[in-house]
Order: C-alpha cells, then structure tokens, then sequence
C-alpha cells in the first residue's frame, strides 16, 4: 500500500476509502441502496469465497512451479 492510499472499516473490511466513497456515493447513493447493507453483504461473500480463492491461487502456484520445472529440465 503506498502512502496515499487510505483505509476505512466496512462490516469488518478494510476498504480504500476512495473506493469506498465511490461505491456510496455515486453507485448505491442514485440506487437508493443502503451502504450498510451493501457491505455487510459483500463481507459475507468475501468470507464465503475467499477461502475458496486462496486454494485455488495455491493451486495455480503449484502448478506454475510444475511447468517451470518441467522447461528448466529441458532448457538448452
């Protein structure tokens, strides 16, 4: 995170708060959508997918590291 950037706390979430400003504002605000029930749903499906996520981004770094193998055995 560089300097300029700003987190804010959302139903549990650190969010930018430009992103979050943003989001309330120029999305939810003209919907006529409650912020609060917005992010309280999206933590709910951040909790639901990210352990999901993280295995699969383990997977794809397995099997990077399988093809990596796989060319550096047969490099030259």
């Amino acid at each position: 995170m560089s300097s300029g950037e700003q987190r804010i706390e959302r139903a549990g979430l650190g969010v930018d708060a430009r992103l979050a400003e943003f989001v309330e504002r120029q999305v939810l605000a003209p919907l006529g959508r409650d912020p609060a029930a917005f992010w309280q749903g999206f933590a709910a499906l951040v909790a639901e997918f990210a352990p999901r996520n993280r295995a699969l981004l383990a997977r794809r770094d397995a099997l990077q590291a399988q093809i990596d193998a796989w060319h550096g055995e047969r490099a030259g």
